[in-house]
């Protein structure tokens, strides 16, 4: 199948205006095949270092090119409950990070992160967090109206799938690299 009918999979199932992406490391496990794709991190690590960087700009040209008002980003090739910290270092972040620094940012919009995502990003201090608590408003409802800004803006430390919220995690990009 081709690589880039896993980059951009399709509008989230309960909502319209949010258009799903898998980060560029599950795009080239799954576009692999899962088990091929980890024996060659073992036997070809350059090839796999060229595939992430093209599943990253493949990501952001497809992305930029439509500017949906809302992205949910995932990696569940990449979840910490089945691969090292040093493993996301060096093959999922990365990518990750090239992937939100080259979307657009002059059309506004939010891209939501995973939890599992975010929350490494802030452990290795690329995001720096800020909470914004109000009353308890759908999840939806409070990532459309952050989507009407002039910017984009990044938010995390929630799954997508969270009903309703009274805090929302914005997430600033830092200047520093793995």
């Amino acid at each position: 199948m081709n690589r880039m009918n896993y980059c951009v999979a399709e509008m989230h199932k309960q909502y319209d205006n949010i258009l799903e992406i898998s980060a560029p490391y599950s795009v080239a496990a799954e576009t692999a095949g899962g088990l091929v794709f980890y024996k060659q991190l073992r036997l070809n690590v350059s090839a796999v270092h060229k595939e992430l960087d093209r599943a990253a700009t493949d990501l952001i040209v497809q992305i930029n090119a439509i500017l949906p008002q809302i992205i949910s980003i995932a990696d569940p090739y990449a979840n910490p409950k089945t691969i090292s910290e040093t493993h996301q270092r060096e093959f999922s972040l990365p990518y990750l990070i090239q992937l939100l620094r080259g979307l657009e940012t002059n059309s506004g919009g939010v891209v939501h992160l995973c939890p599992y995502c975010s929350l490494l990003l802030e452990k290795y201090g690329i995001v720096n967090t800020e909470i914004v608590s109000f009353s308890a408003k759908p999840y939806v409802a409070v990532l459309t109206e952050y989507a009407q800004s002039n910017r984009l803006v990044f938010i995390g430390g929630q799954c997508i799938h969270t009903k309703t919220v009274n805090k929302i995690f914005l997430l600033h990009l830092s200047n520093s690299i793995l």
